[in-house]
Formats: structure tokens, sequence, C-alpha cells
């Protein structure tokens, strides 16, 4: 059985992950922290032909693997092991001139600029100002009780309707079904189209803009979720209190409004190069993205 703190990870992680959307705000916020590699150096680890793998180059892989790097001597050779196999394919490919074939000369530029983007970003940047501090970690606990103190674990039985409305017969009767089983019947007897679909546990899999309805329902409540096509009713089958103490919520926290703090980074830095350069866009298709208020 997963402990609250593992349940807890595992919930949160969607929305954490949907903040790092790009690479660049991924590497950078990597360089929050310091790294520990070995000083690179030109040893040569292996040999093949006139090739030659260094120490700088394993160590440049170690690094780039992070908490996944081999620390035992088994690991390390297996990794070696495929730095030559790869330098291998990569000669192989040579001889058949495929480094000049146009998509690998694309992907190889756009890796390029891509790097050196990202190398920018991380000078340009003081790491130190994006980590989130201590009062800032609690004052987003504080401020988000149903995340955290308060936090419930919710169970959904769900029914999907064809269609954004639902008809005037059907929400008369809502507030006064008592059960899942209630719900469905009522369905057939109105003869409204419907699809039950896998049960949502706890409210991860919901829309974030339905998260306030979600986190006030009771138990036995129908929550209406409506899209472009269709109407969505989950009904609230069990709730289970999980707090997450401060203590077992502060990494997470701190992640989260880091994350933030480094995407808000980026975004200010794009701008300012857009405004001191001023693009122009003469794609036919492009049109400039309105700016919310």
């Amino acid at each position: 059985m997963h402990s609250r703190k593992a349940n807890f990870a595992k919930h949160q992680a969607p929305r954490l992950t949907l903040l790092l959307t790009s690479t660049w705000v991924s590497l950078l916020l990597a360089s929050c922290t310091p790294s520990s590699s070995s000083t690179p150096s030109g040893q040569v680890l292996a040999k093949h032909n006139e090739v030659e793998i260094t120490e700088a180059q394993f160590n440049f892989e170690v690094q780039r693997l992070g908490p996944a790097a081999p620390t035992d001597d088994a690991g390390k050779s297996r990794l070696l092991e495929q730095l030559v196999a790869r330098s291998l394919l990569e000669q192989e490919a040579k001889n058949d001139e495929l480094d000049r074939q146009t998509q690998v000369l694309l992907a190889v530029d756009a890796y390029r600029k891509q790097l050196l983007a990202e190398t920018y970003l991380r000078n340009v940047q003081n790491t130190a100002s994006l980590q989130a501090s201590p009062t800032e970690i609690r004052k987003h606990y504080d401020a988000n009780p149903s995340e955290f103190s308060e936090r419930r674990l919710m169970e959904f039985r769900v029914v999907h309707i064809p269609s954004p409305e639902l008809p005037e017969a059907l929400n008369t009767q809502l507030d006064g079904i008592q059960s899942f089983n209630e719900l469905l019947n009522t369905l057939t007897e109105l003869n409204i189209g419907h699809m039950v679909a896998t049960p949502l546990i706890d409210s991860a899999g919901v829309p974030p803009e339905a998260r306030a309805r979600i986190n006030q329902a009771k138990l036995g409540d129908i929550v209406k979720l409506r899209s472009r096509d269709r109407t969505t009713l989950l009904y609230v089958a069990h709730i289970t209190p999980s707090p997450i103490s401060f203590k077992e919520a502060e990494p997470f926290i701190s992640q989260l409004l880091t994350q933030q703090k480094v995407v808000s980074a980026v975004n200010a830095e794009v701008e300012r190069l857009h405004s001191l350069h001023k693009p122009n866009y003469v794609a036919k298709f492009y049109s400039a993205p309105s700016k919310a208020n």
C-alpha cells in the first residue's frame, strides 16, 4: 500500500508536469540545483578504430542522466558499452553518408539552436531567486486547505450524456436522486442516451476549472461537467479524509512554486527580446495570440 506521501505525489503529478511544457524550462529549473559531476578530462576510456571515448564524454553522459546515472562499476561499465555502441553506429551512419541527409541536418541544427537557447537562459537568470522561499511555501499551503490540510480522496461514478445541455426533465430530478443506480434508472426512464465510464479515483482527472465545485461536493452529490459536445455527470460515491501535513507537502509545493517562477522568468526574457528585436512574422498562417487582460 502506498504511503500518504506517495499517494499525494501521484495525484499532484499531472498538475506539476503540465507546468514543464518546455525543455528550456526544465533545463533552467535543473540549474537551480548545484551539480556534483566530476571535472572532465581527456583520459581515454574506450577506443574503436581511431575513435576514442573520453572521460569528458562519459562524465557528460553521467551528468545528463542525473539521478538515473549508474554509481557502481557494473552500471558504469554498461553505460560505457552503450557509448561505444552509439559511436559505432554513428561511424557506420557517416560511412553511408546519412549525416548529409536533409532531415538529419535540420535535426542537428534544431538541437544546436535549442541547446544554445537553454544555455543562454541558464546564464542570464539568477537561479537563486527562482527558488521558492519558506514563507512562500507556507503561504501556499495555508491558502489551499482543500489540497492539503483538509484534503479528501473522492471516488466518482461517471456517466457521459452526448449533449452539452441536459433535458429539463432530468435537471429537475437530479437533486433528489439518492444513488448511482437511481441515476441510471432515471436516465433510462427518460429515454436519455448515456454511457457509463470508468470510475474516477480522486479529482486528478477533473478539469481544473471544476475543482472548486468538486471540493465542495458532499457524498451522494451529482456534479455536472459540460463540454462542447457532451455533459458528464459525476456521482460522488465515496469520500475519505486524507489530510497532508505541511512537512509532507513542503517539497511538492517548493517544486510547484519554483516551476512557476521559472516559467515567468523565461516568458519575461522572451518578451524582453521580442520588444528589443521586434520580430516580423511573415507566414500567411500566422495570427498573433490574444493577450489576457
